[in-house]
């Protein structure tokens, strides 16, 4: 995959934080992560060299995945309707806040507004903190979720394309960020409310119990809606006596006395560690887990034991862990092959081992601000 970029750099350099807390465009660990395994090419698309150059790359390219807003897709003719003519086999993503139709195709977003956009703030703090900010302004989730959703999504699309291209040819793929976050993170609340009319609030987004009761070290999540996984839960809880009252035998029952359900679960938890909650629970076969901070996830023996860490080495911000892509393959499986590209780092192995051009004429696209 060769990622381009414009010659004064990616705006996702700038993003932090930095390796070893460093501002600098080699040292962002956001594009460092996003951008592992890609060779790298400066190119100033808006000149008409380097235009030719990217389309002298997509005569040999299966995908080009693009996010500019539309009108400028268009006026660099980059899009669809434009590369068909030259380009019949090419699979094109665009990517861009709300899509390439409608009224607000042209608008422009970070991942903030995608995530609000979405209704992702709204509804949140939900199950974690309800009960304490129940009134609090709308608030995100950590980092560039909306993106992330985006990008997965795009790669699902992208995967279907390919397998179809044989047969189909190209195709464009129009993807809109936000269309991306309202299906994954609210596919079911959208579908409750146009089939159902059921609103999703804060103080709906939860369970009745369970979502989030506090242990000794830590927090635990329970989810006990089934019947025999209730049963379950009390066994695992001694068989206190309140749990032993008849109305918790059906989900109805649970669910109309959430709140005290939820007391009973916290006094019986609060002295306990939530590691021997958990295997404790496991052992048994109740649906119980533990709130894992960033230092628990990185150091956990299961996913150590899985090689979802791997070693990787960046020529600027020296040595670290990454983690691999989120499934295994028999054929293929994920490695670190190469470190985010160095902005314009592999333009000679690019420009002139796959395009032809001489180092001479390298050095006057260089000059010319085109690389």
């Amino acid at each position: 995959m060769i990622k381009v970029e414009d010659p004064e750099g990616d705006p996702a350099r700038a993003v932090p934080p930095y390796a070893g807390d460093i501002e600098d465009r080699e040292r962002s660990l956001a594009f460092m992560h996003f951008n592992t395994n890609k060779l790298g090419v400066s190119l100033d698309i808006e000149s008409e060299q380097g235009r030719e150059l990217l389309f002298e790359l997509l005569a040999d390219a299966d995908v080009l995945i693009e996010d500019l807003p539309p009108a400028d897709a268009e006026r660099l003719g980059l899009d669809y309707a434009s590369l068909e003519q030259r380009f019949p086999q090419l699979i094109v993503a665009a990517i861009t806040p709300f899509g390439s139709t409608g009224p607000q195709r042209d608008y422009r977003a970070q991942d903030l507004n995608i995530y609000m956009y979405g209704g992702d703030g709204f509804t949140n703090p939900g199950a974690l903190a309800y009960d304490t900010h129940p009134d609090r302004e709308p608030v995100k989730l950590p980092y560039a979720s909306g993106e992330a959703i985006s990008g997965t999504s795009a790669a699902l699309a992208i995967a279907a394309a390919l397998f179809v291209q044989p047969l189909v040819g190209g195709q464009f793929l129009d993807l809109s960020k936000q269309e991306a976050h309202v299906s994954v993170m609210h596919r079911f609340q959208m579908r409750s409310y146009l089939t159902g009319g059921i609103y999703e609030t804060r103080p709906t987004n939860k369970h009745a119990y369970g979502d989030c009761v506090p242990c000794k070290d830590g927090y635990i999540v329970v989810y006990a809606a089934q019947n025999h996984h209730w049963k379950m839960l009390v066994e695992l809880m001694g068989e206190p006596e309140w749990a032993l009252d008849p109305e918790f035998e059906t989900q109805a029952g649970r669910a109309a006395r959430g709140d005290e359900i939820q007391r009973g679960m916290e006094q019986w938890a609060k002295d306990l560690p939530g590691e021997e909650i958990y295997r404790a629970a496991q052992r048994l076969g109740a649906p119980i887990g533990r709130f894992l901070n960033l230092d628990e996830v990185s150091t956990s023996e299961h996913e150590r034991a899985r090689g979802f860490f791997v070693d990787g080495y960046h020529p600027i911000a020296g040595p670290a862990e990454y983690p691999i892509q989120l499934f295994r393959a028999t054929e293929d499986s994920p490695s670190f092959r190469r470190a985010a590209p160095l902005l314009g780092e592999h333009n000679r192995e690019v420009i002139c081992g796959r395009l032809g051009r001489s180092a001479r004429q390298l050095d006057v696209l260089r000059q010319s601000g085109v690389v």
